[in-house]
């Protein structure tokens, strides 16, 4: 699952979906993180993690610009039985932070003068799921996120016309069948994405909505190497796409080598 584990090796698709690739849920954080299970019978299992840290901002990796710590929480299920079954449930808030910071000097004194460029309250939840039965392996993600500016901290978007508040969200369904030969796996994914326009100002920030169709093939012929070959198209539903980037449709064709050592 995407939102657990980014490793190439692990994950089927070439492509991070949307939602991941725009971090909807921060792909790192730097704080403390609290974890554990239990078993809730002899076929279900039931964990949780929770965590605290700098949230997202310009140097989350060693500091916090507001200090206003960010929350993690997850949920989990797994129930073995006829097949494996894996059901998940996070959320994450905090707020975005960035600053401009300029040393003032007078006669008398050294003062830190502050800028704030941007800064939001965000929160994020979302779900995913995962079924695997022998070589087939169904899987799900779906991740909202709503960002609603602060007074001082939202920023221009275009002339005199400010950014303005907004929810993305998006999810994704793959389904594919391992076989034993090389680890062979052919794979299909369809992968939805909806969000304010905030790309393209020469656009207004109309509500976008973008859908990928992938097929492919995802081979192991070691454990430590995977192969993956994938052929995709993109529609867009988009306001006044003409002469923009998400003109219909898009075809792509994507491959990767990953390496585990």
């Amino acid at each position: 699952l995407w939102n657990e584990d980014h490793g190439s090796p692990t994950i089927i698709p070439v492509a991070r979906p949307y939602m991941i690739w725009l971090e909807l849920m921060p792909e790192r954080q730097t704080g403390l993180l609290a974890s554990g299970s239990f078993y809730a019978s002899e076929s279900v299992t039931l964990g949780y993690q929770v965590g605290l840290s700098n949230g997202r901002n310009p140097i989350a990796d060693y500091g916090d610009m507001d200090e206003n710590k960010a929350v993690t929480l997850r949920l989990q299920l797994h129930h073995h039985g006829e097949g494996a079954l894996d059901l998940g449930a996070f959320g994450y808030g905090g707020r975005y932070t960035n600053l401009e910071e300029n040393i003032v000097t007078t006669d008398t004194r050294v003062l830190l003068d502050e800028h704030i460029r941007e800064q939001y309250d965000e929160v994020t939840w979302g779900f995913d799921a995962r079924y695997v039965l022998g070589g087939l392996h169904l899987q799900s993600e779906l991740i909202v996120h709503e960002r609603a500016y602060t007074d001082r901290g939202r920023p221009l978007r275009i002339g005199t016309q400010y950014q303005p508040d907004d929810r993305r969200f998006g999810g994704y369904v793959l389904g594919g069948y391992r076989f034993d030969w090389l680890g062979l796996m052919p794979y299909a994914t369809v992968d939805y994405f909806s969000y304010l326009n905030s790309d393209e100002l020469t656009r207004p920030p109309t509500r976008d909505v973008i859908t990928d169709y992938s097929i492919g093939l995802n081979s192991r012929p070691t454990t430590n190497v995977t192969l993956k070959l994938e052929g995709k198209i993109g529609v867009f539903f988009v306001d006044n796409a003409k002469g923009s980037a998400f003109e219909n449709p898009l075809p792509a064709v994507e491959a990767q080598i990953a390496w585990a050592f």
